[in-house]
C-alpha cells in the first residue's frame, strides 16, 4: 500500500489493518519519501524512467507507476488504501504457489491495478513499467494528462498484453507469458459489478 503520509481516518485504519493478518505475509505502508526513495535508485532496465518522473501530473500517477515498480523490484502484493479484502481471502487460497502473477478485471474490463500480486521480477510488470515510461513520454501537454489512460487501467491493460499476447480485453483465465512465467486474471466485468 502506499499513501501520502502514515497518518489515517479511523475508517482507513480499520480498512488498512485487515490486510495485516495473512499468515506467512508481511505488511508493508510506504509513504511520500518511501516512494520517492523507490524512484531514485539506478534503474538500468529502464533508462527513462527518471526523466518521465517530471511528466507524471498527479500523485496517482505517480503511485501508479510506483505500485508496477515495487512489484518488479520486490514481488510481493499490492492493493489500493481502500480496497479491502472480501469474505473470499479469509483462508488464505485465492492466490496460490503455482500462481507467478495474480490480477483481477475491474467492471470495465480493464485487468485490475488496484489489486496486484506478482513474483520478484515478472515480465507482467517490466512490461506495465516500460508501458507507462512510454506513454508519458506520449503526453504532449501534462494539464490535459488523462491519468487513467497513461499510468493507470490503460497501462496495465498495455502491460497484460505486451506479456500474454493478443488484444483487446484480457479475460479470466490462466496464461502462459513470457520465459514461462504465468499470468492468472480472475473474475469478469460482470462480477466485478456485483461487488
Amino acid at each position: 500500500m502506499t499513501s501520502k503520509s502514515r497518518c489515517f481516518t479511523d475508517n482507513f485504519a480499520y480498512n488498512i489493518n485487515l490486510w495485516r493478518f495473512f499468515p506467512d505475509h508481511s505488511f508493508l505502508m510506504h509513504d511520500d519519501t518511501s516512494v520517492d526513495r523507490l524512484f531514485d535508485r539506478d534503474w538500468p532496465e529502464f533508462p527513462l524512467l527518471k526523466e518521465v518522473l517530471s511528466c507524471i501530473a498527479t500523485g496517482a500517477g505517480k503511485a501508479d507507476l510506483w505500485r508496477y515498480l515495487v512489484l518488479w523490484e520486490y514481488g510481493g502484493i499490492y492493493t489500493d488504501l481502500d480496497n479491502a479484502p472480501g469474505k473470499e481471502w479469509n483462508n488464505g487460497t485465492v492466490i496460490t504457489d503455482e500462481m507467478d502473477s495474480f490480477l483481477e478485471q475491474e467492471k470495465g474490463g480493464f485487468p485490475s491495478q488496484y489489486f496486484l500480486a506478482a513474483s520478484p521480477h515478472h515480465p507482467l510488470m517490466y512490461n506495465m513499467v516500460k508501458a507507462t515510461i512510454h506513454r508519458l513520454l506520449d503526453v504532449s501537454n501534462i494539464k490535459r494528462q488523462y491519468v487513467p489512460f497513461v499510468t493507470g487501467p490503460g497501462a496495465t491493460k498495455t502491460g497484460v498484453i505486451m506479456t500474454i499476447g493478443g488484444t483487446g480485453y484480457p479475460s479470466k483465465g490462466e496464461y502462459a507469458g513470457v520465459h514461462g512465467r504465468n499470468v492468472t486474471i480472475v473474475g469478469s466485468p460482470q462480477e466485478a459489478r456485483q461487488r
